[in-house]
């Protein structure tokens, strides 16, 4: 098994990436990867162990399993309802800025 740290995880986009203690190539990890082994919360940084396997040709994380637990803090392996919230504040940033060009446009 492998070992890492959790460089960086998107939970919109559902993937991030694996730094390899080795200091080999980082390594992809789908959100498909953190279901499966029942982690709902995860820390930038967090040491980890998977397993290597291939998919289309490109190496891929699998078999994940926590080093450590994450702290109380930690970054939220996406839900839904984050999702929603922080649409929900892209749309609104949106509408404002929208707002201000037509106040703009129009003067």
């Amino acid at each position: 098994m492998s070992t890492g740290k959790l460089k960086w995880y998107n939970g919109a986009k559902g993937f991030g990436f694996i730094v390899p203690s080795d200091g080999s190539k980082d390594v992809f990890v789908h959100v498909t990867a953190f279901k499966e082994a029942g982690v709902t919360k995860i820390d930038q940084g967090q040491d980890l162990e998977y397993e290597i396997s291939d998919h289309n040709g490109k190496p891929v994380a699998t078999g994940l399993k926590l080093i450590e637990a994450p702290a109380e803090k930690s970054a939220e392996v996406e839900t839904e309802a984050t999702v929603e919230v922080k649409d929900e504040a892209e749309a609104e940033v949106k509408e404002e800025a929208t707002a201000e060009t037509e106040k703009t446009s129009a003067e």
